[in-house]
């Protein structure tokens, strides 16, 4: 079994999200501080550890390349989405208690968007890149209820905001934000295929899923590589697999998505 250490989870929540200043600017949560959100991680590990014991450093099997790489890609998606996650419960803080309306509403968009992205990304389909029941639901909610309405500006908005996080002249960070304009524009594009052909949303749902996944991941990911200390194998394996093994997926699924839509608007 996965287990997130303490430590790992409050690098994420502490030193990537700077969770407890951005709390602490609520008044519900004025007295929320690290040493407080440090021992909650502390005594959940305790009962974490105690039914899904690490697996041991020196483990054999773990050396070999195989291994390795099934580890490493599995973190890829477990630190990405614990980022997502803890992003995600910030922003419905935030929507409950913020005095400042406008605050209250991009928390609700951003909530609104990520709730079916996290419900797939956290099940056994996003490590496998499968397609069941669930992550079709989960998809045609993202696509045809939230994403199309109004042509993809709502979304469009929300990863503008995620982009302009992100600085341009570091390499991963800027490829982190041609993804983000590319899934911007892959969401007009749909909406004007679905003109002439009312069925494609349905059809193309859960690749677009699929693509703005691997999008906010790698927005993660980049905000997680910014933040941790250079060298440590810890994060840069997980960096590197994410990179090498899941975000290829990403051109694939753009493409399938794209050729949808041409041939629909050819009909």
């Amino acid at each position: 079994m996965d287990y997130a250490r303490p430590e790992d989870l409050r690098f994420l929540q502490q030193e990537v999200l700077q969770l407890p200043s951005a709390l602490r600017a609520l008044p519900a949560f004025s007295e929320v501080g690290d040493a407080l959100m440090t021992q909650g991680l502390e005594e959940a590990g305790k009962f974490a550890e105690a039914i899904a014991p690490l697996n041991r450093d020196d483990d054999e099997t773990g050396r070999r390349f195989a291994m390795h790489r099934i580890r490493d890609t599995r973190r890829a998606w477990i630190d990405g989405a614990h980022l997502l996650i803890y992003r995600t419960a910030q922003q419905l803080d935030v929507a409950r208690h913020a005095q400042d309306a406008a605050q209250r509403k991009k928390a609700e968009r951003w909530c609104s968007f990520m709730t079916p992205v996290l419900k797939a990304v956290r099940t056994p389909q996003a490590f496998q890149g499968g397609s069941e029941g669930d992550s079709e639901i989960q998809a045609i909610d993202l696509l045809v209820r939230k994403v199309l309405p109004d042509a993809g500006a709502a979304f469009a908005a929300c990863l503008l905001e995620l982009r302009d996080e992100l600085d341009a002249a570091r390499e991963h960070e800027a490829e982190a934000q041609r993804r983000m304009a590319q899934l911007r524009y892959l969401g007009t594009s749909i909406a004007l295929a679905a003109k002439a052909d009312p069925q494609l949303p349905y059809e193309v749902a859960d690749d677009y899923l699929r693509v703005a996944m691997l999008t906010v991941l790698g927005w993660a990911w980049a905000r997680i590589e910014r933040a941790a200390p250079a060298g440590d194998a810890r994060w840069a394996a997980p960096a590197q697999a994410f990179r090498r093994f899941v975000l290829p997926e990403f051109e694939m699924r753009l493409g399938m998505v794209k050729r949808a839509c041409d041939s629909a608007a050819a009909r």
